[in-house]
């Protein structure tokens, strides 16, 4: 079993959306990566389309999911399945930051 603080893991700050890998090979997981996510109000992050099931858990504020059907509001706490091959945007239209969790099952993909 290995704890990391992560103060510790190399996270990344562009146009309003901080991302951090929580976990994956460089953390001790071989089989699932997973992305800590904060969104600032009206930023917004695209979640590439990935072989695999992704999983994104809504753990605080409020969003809009925008795939290719037509956006749909998310609100805290709420858990968004991902099908294979599915890419979609992800946008803050809170007033506060947008946190998530972004699991997927290939651990080697880089940050979205």
């Amino acid at each position: 079993m290995l704890v990391h603080h992560h103060a510790h893991l190399p996270c990344e700050q562009r146009e309003g959306v901080w991302s951090c890998r929580v976990a994956g090979p460089g953390q001790g997981a071989q089989v699932l990566a997973a992305w800590q996510l904060v969104l600032e109000p009206g930023a917004e992050a695209l979640i590439d389309a990935e072989a695999a099931e992704s999983v994104l858990l809504v753990q605080q504020g409020q969003g809009r999911l925008l795939p290719d059907s037509g956006p749909q509001r998310l609100s805290a706490p709420c858990t968004v399945c991902l099908p294979p091959a599915a890419a979609v945007a992800v946008q803050n239209i809170g007033a506060t930051p947008l946190h998530l969790l972004l699991l997927r099952a290939s651990p080697n993909r880089a940050a979205p």
